[in-house]
């Protein structure tokens, strides 16, 4: 359980740096 909530914890994290990329593209 506690490795799939590290696991989760990296996608989000992924995905908020892809935003972020996304937003300043803008």
């Amino acid at each position: 359980a506690d490795n799939a909530a590290h696991i989760e914890g990296r996608v989000e994290g992924q995905r908020i740096v892809i935003l972020t990329e996304f937003v300043k593209k803008k």
